[in-house]
């Protein structure tokens, strides 16, 4: 058994509600390789955390809104939280640049 059913397992037996669960696939280089450390994947960079999530917001396919980025970190939050859909997420996150 993966973890998943030994989740929901638990959650039955102990007469929990079981939440919806979802796949968010691995993001790849350009090359289809992992992005990891292994792989040599950079860091993230934290010293513009808005840019960097208005980035993995656009990887996702969540379609934020170009000004957002340069909004506080907090302000694209909310926005995600409000205009998720789960439906644009790709099949596959591939990265355009492997900088």
């Amino acid at each position: 058994l993966d973890n998943t059913a030994r989740q929901i397992y638990l959650q039955r037996c102990l007469d929990y509600q079981t939440p919806f669960y979802s796949h968010i696939p691995l993001i790849v280089t350009s090359k289809g390789e992992k992005l990891s450390k292994q792989t040599g994947a950079k860091a993230l960079d934290f010293t513009n955390p808005s840019a960097t999530l208005w980035q993995l917001l656009v990887l996702l396919g969540q379609n934020p809104p170009k000004p957002l980025q340069y909004e506080a970190k907090e302000d694209i939050l909310t926005w995600a939280i409000n205009h998720w859909d789960l439906s644009n997420i790709p099949a596959t996150l591939k990265l355009i640049t492997d900088n």
